[in-house]
């Protein structure tokens, strides 16, 4: 027990007042990172509403543009949504005429999703809007700030995932639900 004008030391070597710093800081990025998500998805939410496709339609357009046909299963794990989900929104953009399904040759079981031409041309559009709209709010910032709050959310990034790994490695789980599927970039 430390005593008054003393700085207890932790087994990790930090002291209990940058324990605390490190804390707030936690809190701090994580309500920064989250109000910054929440405004870009209502910027672009709104940009979105003249292609006639919501947030997670395009996210999940993009998934299938990215993966070259991905089914229903990989795809609720990529978008962190239950099959059911995953199933009512691709059926909404199939019948928009935005995806094809595509059944296996080898598995009837086993479908496939693919981008139509109407999705690709869309998806261009889109992804060339928000480009411009997020250049435009990048305007001014330096590309060395720029690449290093990249690099910076990679590494978060990555540090997440190594940590999920470690916890079912723990859990004695496989990883066999994320194995293979990495949400690409968007």
């Amino acid at each position: 027990m430390a005593k008054d004008g003393e700085t207890l030391v932790t087994q990790t070597g930090k002291t209990a007042m940058s324990k605390k710093k490190d804390l707030e800081m936690a809190e701090e990025f994580l309500s920064s990172a989250r109000d910054a998500i929440k405004s870009l998805k209502l910027l672009f939410r709104e940009e979105l509403k003249e292609f006639g496709i919501s947030w997670t339609q395009f996210h999940l357009l993009k998934l299938v543009k990215r993966t070259g046909g991905i089914n229903v299963t990989q795809i609720s794990r990529c978008m962190m949504s239950t099959p059911a989900t995953s199933s009512k929104m691709i059926d909404l953009l199939s019948a928009k005429g935005l995806l094809e399904k595509q059944r296996s040759e080898s598995d009837r079981r086993i479908c496939r999703l693919v981008l139509t031409e109407e999705s690709e041309k869309l998806l261009e559009a889109a992804t060339e809007k928000r480009n411009r709209i997020m250049a435009e709010i990048l305007e001014g910032e330096s590309e060395k700030d720029l690449r290093a709050i990249i690099q910076y959310l990679e590494r978060i990034r990555d540090k997440c995932e190594n940590r999920v790994a470690m916890g079912k490695e723990r859990e004695g789980e496989l990883r066999e639900k994320h194995q293979g599927y990495r949400v690409p970039p968007l």
